[in-house]
């Protein structure tokens, strides 16, 4: 997502199926950091046991450099609202369940 382009892609959904579960995916750009890319590859990573939590995320290097820029800049958040706003959600949060296909995870 960082390259502007889905981790993952094939031309059906088994294809698309079997590509996650193997976790295969192309590497990110170089422009990107070596901390980035490691972040990625935990996020990534087919065991969800192995993921890092949302609390390990906020203690990333990468993570805290990139919050204390941000910050720092003044404008945090303010280029986003109009993206925001592009987020269709129902109203009724249960229906979102409902429309999500179920996890595979066993």
């Amino acid at each position: 997502m960082v390259a502007l382009s889905p981790p993952f892609t094939a031309r059906d959904m088994k294809g698309l199926y079997n590509k996650v579960v193997k976790g295969v995916y192309p590497a990110i750009p170089k422009t990107f950091s070596s901390d980035l890319s490691s972040m990625i590859a935990n996020l990534l990573k087919v065991d969800p046991k192995k993921r890092p939590s949302a609390e390990q995320i906020l203690h990333m290097p990468v993570f805290i450099a990139k919050y204390n820029e941000r910050r720092s800049s003044g404008n945090f958040g303010e280029e986003n609202k109009e993206l925001i706003g592009t987020i269709r959600m129902p109203k009724n949060l249960s229906l979102l369940t409902e429309r999500l296909p179920a996890s595979q995870y066993e």
